[in-house]
């Protein structure tokens, strides 16, 4: 079964993703750009942080930029691999490269993030990225500080109505569901709003959530109703965003790898703008 439910708008067809689409899809609504058009020679730092019961590790990296760097990082710690590719898209994509991150245990893939970005310069704005997943019943966090130095002054009581969208596909069942986001305000400083997926055992739902240090974290939740009415989390996917302009250059595909179900992947395309000023 195909749910598709969406405003008619011909920019939203055209970036979504139908089931079975590679993990290389990009949104079409901002400029293409070559890979050749990347600045040379930029670098950037960052901290990797592995968490979880049976996990508790941190390694300072260095990513280069494409042609110019190490592009390629593979990190093992006792039976967990962390894989990051960072590689070009063709030039018929949006956007001209992506980040590739993959998180194996025992040689298995539990977890998996394709983060769009424009150069590397992108991930110093954003700061931090990455996803929490749900393997053997504990959750693991995987998380990329770029230590971002631009000044933190979004806040929610300061963002307007922002248009978001989503796409969440679970390809064993053949069911997608594309959804335009608003998100309403459900207590101080923060903004939610989740939808079932139909027949299926699990909830999509999209927050914004101010920092304590200033800034708002974007994340994408895929939980498992319980029937004690509290949902359990089966997988998160995040980004930092110290400004409006760098909530709005994000765009990711995750996956979340359950059993029964196979893989569920989870889309999210940049905002569209605003449906009126902050009030």
């Amino acid at each position: 079964m195909k749910t598709i439910i969406f405003a008619a708008s011909a920019l939203l067809l055209a970036a979504c993703s139908p089931v079975g689409q590679s993990d290389s899809a990009s949104p079409a609504d901002n400029p293409a750009r070559t890979a050749n058009q990347m600045p040379a020679m930029e670098s950037a730092p960052f901290t990797l942080t592995i968490k979880g019961d049976s996990i508790d590790f941190s390694k300072e990296l260095t990513l280069g930029e494409l042609g110019y760097g190490k592009t390629h990082i593979t990190v093992s710690e006792g039976n967990y691999e962390f894989d990051l590719n960072y590689k070009a898209l063709p030039s018929n994509r949006s956007y001209p490269a992506n980040l590739d991150i993959n998180l194996k245990m025992d040689g298995k893939k539990r977890g998996y993030l394709f983060f769009a970005i424009n150069d590397l310069r992108a991930l110093k704005r954003m700061g931090v990225l990455g996803f929490e997943t749900e393997i053997d019943g504990a959750l693991v966090d995987v998380r990329l500080d770029f230590h971002s130095e631009l000044p933190k002054v979004l806040r929610i009581d300061t963002l307007g109505d922002e248009r978001l969208i989503s796409d969440t596909l679970i390809g064993s069942k053949g069911f997608q569901m594309i959804r335009p986001m608003l998100l309403p305000l459900r207590s101080e400083g923060i903004r939610y709003q989740s939808y079932a997926l139909d027949s299926h055992p699990f909830v999509m739902g999209y927050a914004l959530r101010d920092l304590g240090g200033g800034g708002v974290a974007f994340e994408y939740d895929l939980t498992r109703p319980q029937e004690s009415g509290e949902p359990r989390l089966a997988a998160r996917f995040y980004y930092h965003a110290p400004n409006l302009s760098a909530l709005r250059e994000g765009m990711f595909a995750g996956k979340y790898f359950d059993a029964d179900y196979g893989a569920i992947k989870l889309v999210y395309y940049p905002a569209l703008g605003q449906t009126g000023p902050p009030q």
